[in-house]
């Protein structure tokens, strides 16, 4: 491991907006508390990520990858924001 990334394992340095949008988007057994909490702080930053997850669903339906979960915390993400903007997106996913 190279001295930097120990160095950021000694320092539990917080994950970046793109590491937790990283992490969102694979399934996984562990409750993703951290990515969850960097994604509701960096909100107008995330948004257009969260966006285009719903669009991706939209476009591809059953074709995406099993493990790909971004759409779901998407839409978890945004109704905690009660963002408006995703309603039409939402409604599309679901129909």
């Amino acid at each position: 491991m190279s001295e930097t990334n120990d160095k950021q394992l000694q320092e539990n340095t917080p994950m970046s907006l793109q590491e937790s949008l990283a992490v969102l988007s694979k399934r996984s057994d562990i409750y993703p508390e951290e990515a969850l909490h960097v994604v509701l702080s960096h909100a107008d930053e995330a948004r257009p990520y969260l966006y285009e997850a719903l669009d991706n669903a939209i476009r591809n339906g059953k074709n995406l990858d099993e493990d790909y979960q971004l759409h779901f915390y998407s839409l978890f993400i945004l109704g905690e924001l009660k963002d408006s903007g995703a309603f039409e997106k939402i409604l599309s996913l679901v129909s």
